[in-house]
C-alpha cells in the first residue's frame, strides 16, 4: 500500500511573533509612544477626543404640549450644561399631584429649541479616548497621519474555515459549551464591545441581536448557508471573497451546519474568557496575545518587516496519515470528532456506495471508530511537522 495522505489546514499556530495596529477609531488624538518602545497591556499608546455631534429630543411630543410652549417646561436655560441623568425638563399635572419628568440622556451644552418643529438640541460633549496597547510589545512604527501604533508581539493565532467583518477587538466571553446551539436567548442584553464564543451553531436571530446589543464579534462552530451569505454580504465564494462588513465580525471555525468547536480551539478558547483578544472575521483569524510579561525575552529577538503588507493566508495542502497522528473526522455522523490514527488498513474496503478504500482507525477517548481515510483532516501543529 502507498502512502496515504489527508487534506491539512492550519487550525492553531502558538507562540507567534506578529505586528498588531493600534489605532484611534473616530477619534483626532496624539500618539504618545515612539518606535522602539517597549509597551505593556496597560500602557497607552494614543489619546484623542471624539468629535462633537448633536443629540435631538423631541420635547413637545414627550410632554404632549404645544411646540410652542414646550420650553417653558425646561429645568435648565438654553447654553447651559447638562450631564447624563440630570433633570431636563418636567410638567406637573393641573392638580401638581404628579409629575412628568424627562432626563438628560447625555452629557453635553442644550443648544436651541425650534418652536416650528417642537425639538431639543443638546451639543454632545466631546470624551477623551485613550487606547491603550492590549499586549507586551515593541513599537515598530508609526503612521501620524492615520493615528496607527504598529506593535510586534506575541500571540496564539486561531484560524477559522469562513469568517465576515473587519478587525474588531474586545473581551472574550465563552456562553456555553462547545457545542451549544445559539440562540437569541443566549445573546446577553449588556455585552457591548464583547466577542463572544456562541457553540456549536449560531442562528440568525442571534446574530441580528449581537448587532442590536452592539456586539463585537461572534465565533461558533457553525453557521447555516444562508445566513453566512447574508453575513457576507450575498457572495459564496469563501476563498476568493471581497471584504464586507455589516458591524459585527464574525468566524466559524468548523464549517456549514451544526458543528461543535473543536477540542483544539474550545480548549484554547477557554483559557482566554474575559481577555483581551483581536477578531478579524475577512481573514477568519483570532488573535490571542499572550500576555505574559517574559514574551519579550522572544519578542526582542525577532525581528519583522515594518513595511504594509498582506498578512499571509494560513497555510493548507497535504500530510501523511500515519500512526500516531491527530486528525478531526470532516464528515457525518461523527463531523469534527477528533483523535489520534490508531491504525491504518493494509487492504481495500467497499463502502455501501461500492467504492473501495482504505479505512483508518480513529481512537477518541474510550471510542474506537473506522472511518475512510479521505474524511479525516490532519491537526498537527506547525512545530510539529518538523
Amino acid at each position: 500500500m502507498n502512502q496515504l495522505f489527508g487534506s491539512y489546514r492550519l487550525r492553531i499556530e502558538k507562540n507567534k511573533i506578529i505586528h498588531i495596529r493600534r489605532r484611534l477609531i473616530n477619534a483626532k488624538g496624539q500618539i504618545k509612544v515612539s518606535v522602539g518602545q517597549e509597551v505593556c497591556p496597560q500602557d497607552v499608546v494614543a489619546e484623542g477626543h471624539t468629535s462633537s455631534g448633536f443629540r435631538t429630543i423631541h420635547l413637545a411630543a414627550e410632554l404632549k404640549v404645544s411646540r410652542k410652549k414646550a420650553d417653558g417646561y425646561l429645568m435648565r436655560q438654553i447654553g447651559q450644561n447638562i450631564y447624563q441623568g440630570e433633570l431636563l425638563a418636567m410638567k406637573k399635572d393641573f392638580l401638581g399631584l404628579s409629575k412628568q419628568l424627562i432626563l438628560s440622556p447625555v452629557d453635553g451644552v442644550i443648544e436651541t429649541y425650534d418652536h416650528q418643529n417642537g425639538n431639543l438640541k443638546i451639543q454632545l460633549t466631546p470624551k477623551t479616548i485613550r487606547l491603550v496597547s492590549g499586549v507586551y510589545g515593541i513599537v515598530d512604527a508609526i503612521d501620524e497621519v492615520t493615528g496607527t501604533v504598529l506593535i510586534r508581539t506575541m500571540a496564539n493565532m486561531v484560524y477559522g474555515v469562513l469568517g465576515s467583518g473587519k478587525e474588531r477587538e474586545g473581551l472574550l466571553k465563552i456562553l456555553g459549551p462547545s457545542d451549544m446551539l445559539t440562540s437569541s436567548k443566549q445573546i446577553p442584553s449588556q455585552a457591548q464591545g464583547r466577542i463572544v464564543v456562541a457553540g456549536g451553531l449560531v442562528f440568525m436571530a442571534a446574530l441580528e441581536k449581537a448587532l442590536d446589543v452592539r456586539l463585537n464579534g461572534i465565533i461558533s462552530g457553525g453557521i447555516n448557508a444562508s445566513d453566512y451569505r447574508s453575513m457576507a454580504g450575498g457572495q459564496w465564494n469563501i476563498w476568493h471573497k471581497h471584504w464586507s462588513d455589516v458591524g459585527l465580525s464574525l468566524m466559524v471555525t468548523e464549517g456549514f451546519g451544526a458543528a461543535p468547536i473543536g477540542e483544539d480551539i474550545f480548549s484554547l478558547l477557554q483559557n482566554y474568557n474575559e481577555s483581551f483578544v483581536m477578531l478579524d472575521g475577512n481573514r477568519s483569524r483570532l488573535i490571542l496575545p499572550i500576555n505574559e510579561q517574559n514574551s519579550m525575552i522572544y519578542i526582542r529577538k525577532t525581528g519583522l518587516p515594518t513595511k504594509l503588507q498582506a498578512d499571509p493566508s494560513p497555510e493548507v495542502g497535504l500530510w501523511p496519515i500515519r500512526e500516531g497522528v491527530r486528525v478531526r473526522i470532516v464528515s457525518t455522523p461523527f463531523l469534527g470528532l477528533q483523535g489520534k490514527v490508531e491504525a491504518i488498513d493494509q487492504t481495500l474496503t467497499k463502502l455501501p456506495s461500492g467504492l473501495e478504500t482504505y479505512l483508518v482507525t480513529v481512537g477518541s477517548g474510550s471510542r474506537k471508530i473506522r472511518v475512510p481515510y479521505s474524511n479525516l483532516e490532519v491537526m498537527a501543529l506547525c512545530d510539529e511537522r518538523n
